[in-house]
């Protein structure tokens, strides 16, 4: 366990310092005030990490923290949050919502965006950040998810999970398992926003979000290629709809889902195929690799799309 930050080691008189030294040594810069009197500030941060996944529970006296535009641009950030309102009622500007977050409920954090988040009394939130490209979701997706997550059947059990992840943090960080249960956290934060962004819950059947939806399928698929279990039902189940609407939402994007997972595996292994730091692997390794089962079926369709075996593919990249 890191100890951010404690007020209860700081001078009174820099007390009303502290938050923005907190973003400061994350390299994230933001407009901070603590409206409490100096004498009667508490500010705690505790922070765990778990692989790709970091756990936080912070706590602070009366707050609010802003961060601009400019902010953003000078400081970028990837980290998206899902935060647990332990105490105190949260209040939180972002993607044009204003969410209001009572202890129990939890609320989406997006860094990468202008924000505006406070409370009055002494609050504690205990939350998950996950890198944003590990969830591969889109903005839109993102936005659409705001203020949205309590609508979410998944909500209650991802809130009991992250009470359970705060209260057991020093064991699992310790843990040789902690890098799995990070990869888990990452899941799991994918599964909330995709069902509280989702058809099901919002009722959103526009064109942009129908684009946004395919989006994050084709960035789902890429990042499970190696699978090669992957189903349709399976894809349509992590982005919380029916293999049927799947099939509708490609058709509707001109993608023939299942021969455009073939086309996007073929790609990965042309690439590989011509790699050199996959030099010394066999074509059959390569066509495993990209969720291939057979090397005899991958051949075929490998000549059938590039007009040359993958063999003839590798030669002729060395010998050019």
């Amino acid at each position: 366990m890191a100890v951010l930050l404690d007020a209860a080691s700081c001078p009174i008189e820099n007390r009303h310092d502290l938050v923005t030294d907190l973003a400061k040594s994350v390299a994230l810069q933001v407009d901070a005030e603590l409206l409490d009197p100096p004498e009667r500030v508490v500010t705690r941060h505790e922070k765990w990490r778990l692989g790709v996944a970091t756990l936080h529970r912070i706590q602070i006296s009366a707050v609010r923290v802003r961060r601009t535009p400019a902010q953003v641009l000078r400081t970028p950030s990837s980290a998206v949050a899902v935060v647990l309102q332990k105490q105190a009622v949260r209040h939180h500007y972002q993607n044009g919502r204003h969410t209001v977050t009572a202890p129990g409920e939890c609320a989406v954090w997006d860094f990468a965006t202008p924000f505006e988040v406070g409370w009055d009394g002494l609050g504690e939130s205990w939350c998950i950040a996950v890198p944003r490209d590990r969830l591969g979701l889109s903005s839109e997706t993102l936005a659409a998810a705001t203020g949205r997550l309590r609508h979410s059947p998944l909500h209650d059990m991802i809130a009991g999970q992250i009470t359970e992840l705060i209260e057991g943090a020093e064991a699992l960080e310790r843990d040789p398992a902690a890098v799995m249960v990070g990869q888990c956290c990452v899941e799991m934060v994918r599964a909330l926003l995709l069902s509280a962004s989702g058809p099901a819950t919002t009722g959103d059947d526009t064109p942009a979000h129908q684009q946004a939806v395919v989006r994050d399928v084709q960035s789902y698929v890429r990042r499970h290629l190696n699978d090669p279990d992957l189903r349709v039902e399976q894809i349509a189940a992590a982005h919380n709809m029916s293999a049927r609407y799947l099939y509708r939402l490609c058709a509707g994007a001109g993608i023939r889902l299942e021969q455009w997972i073939i086309g996007e595996r073929l790609a990965a292994a042309r690439a590989l195929l011509v790699d050199p730091a996959h030099g010394g692997r066999t074509i059959s390794a390569i066509a495993h690799t990209v969720g291939f089962r057979d090397a005899t079926h991958f051949t075929r369709r490998f000549r059938a799309a590039y007009g040359m075996t993958p063999r003839d593919w590798r030669y002729a990249a060395a010998t050019a």
